[in-house]
């Protein structure tokens, strides 16, 4: 972390404090990467206002403290804690087995996490990789396919990467069986879509 105060001096002319800015093209690569605004805000605040690489450094070290710092210029989100998981819903009407259903959590994982390397959300992975309060993952009981797909359109509507697993039919069910929702998000936000199912 910087040691250098980025708050700009006092005006001579007006003896007043100017406001503080954040670089708008640093602003643009770090929301490109889908930091949060605020945080990507406050990241730039306290390492001098100068590099993506800098202010990713301060964002993804859970290690840094804020104490005896001058206030961020807003509020943060959820900067230095682990506030992302990734859940798995199950289509419990399938009747699978445990080797079955851990194996299509498995391969929800893998796709859940190709999709958000995909997509815009690629800080997502940064910050959940980082924490060291273990990366949250909670398997859900589903009731059927409807229900994983209405989730799936809930999570897509609050812009959440997710995907649905659809088996080959080898083993157990037949081809084309949706066995698993995946969904990765913030943990309030993905509460907000499977909150009210319980543990598998």
């Amino acid at each position: 972390m910087s040691s250098s105060n980025p708050t700009p001096p006092p005006s001579e002319a007006s003896g007043e404090q100017q406001e503080w800015t954040p670089n708008p093209e640093v602003m643009k690569q770090l929301t490109a990467m889908g930091i949060d605004q605020k945080d990507a805000e406050n990241a730039l605040f306290y390492t001098g206002n100068s590099s993506a690489e800098i202010a990713l450094g301060w964002l993804f070290d859970p290690g840094q403290s804020l104490e005896g710092e001058e206030p961020p210029p807003y509020e943060a989100t959820g900067t230095h804690t682990n506030t992302y998981k990734m859940v798995f819903v199950v289509n419990s009407e399938l009747e699978m087995g445990v080797g079955k259903v851990a194996a299509q959590v498995a391969h929800a994982c893998l796709e859940l996490y190709r999709t958000v390397q995909r997509s815009r959300h690629t800080a997502m992975l940064m910050q959940y990789g980082s924490s060291h309060d273990g990366e949250m993952k909670i398997v859900l009981k589903g009731d059927n396919v409807a229900q994983l797909e209405e989730l799936a359109s809930k999570a897509t509507a609050l812009n959440l990467p997710n995907c649905i697993i659809q088996d080959a039919g080898r083993t157990q069910i037949p081809a084309g069986s949706k066995t698993v929702l995946g969904i990765m998000g913030k943990v309030e936000t993905v509460d907000q879509v499977t909150g009210q199912l319980e543990l598998l």
